[in-house]
């Protein structure tokens, strides 16, 4: 009877240790939702400074923004112009998977995307869908787009 009584009152204090030890091992849950803005020292540099003063002159402010809808906003603002791209978004473990849908309000299956050459001809949309993937803490994301990595802050 002394073995099943200690056993018995072993057993809320094993499964309290359980949920505990559960918990804190678990992997964290990442959150894209919000806003993000991009982080300037991690914009494209150029072969010389007056090649990075250019390329910095052409995109002043790039921001991000995911919803809770699976959608997102991304905004580059940089000589003198605007650009606004749309789309959705999948979320899988710390990368979410972007897939542009509109440009500017204009259905991306019909924008040409990249720079013609003989070698290497503009594509015809869909567009190449973007990459980011989430710190563990996501409090910063690494965007894969158009060519170029980039780095955001959280901005809310």
């Amino acid at each position: 009877m002394d073995t099943l009584y200690c056993a018995m009152r072993a057993l809320p204090v094993c499964l309290v240790a359980a949920v505990v030890f559960g918990m804190g091992c678990g992997k964290r849950e990442v959150h894209v939702v919000g806003s993000w803005r991009v982080d300037p020292a991690s914009l494209p540099k150029g072969v010389t400074p007056a090649g990075t003063a250019a390329l910095r002159a052409m995109v002043m402010e790039i921001g991000l923004e995911f919803r809770p809808d699976k959608t997102f906003t991304c905004t580059m603002t940089g000589a003198g112009r605007t650009t606004r791209f749309e789309g959705s978004y999948v979320l899988s473990g710390h990368t979410a998977a972007m897939t542009t849908t509109r440009v500017n309000g204009i259905d991306s299956r019909f924008l040409v995307e990249g720079v013609s050459s003989d070698r290497d001809p503009p594509r015809q949309g869909p567009l190449t869908p973007w990459r980011a993937d989430l710190s563990d803490d996501s409090g910063k994301l690494t965007l894969t787009f158009m060519g170029t990595t980039s780095t955001f802050i959280r901005s809310s």
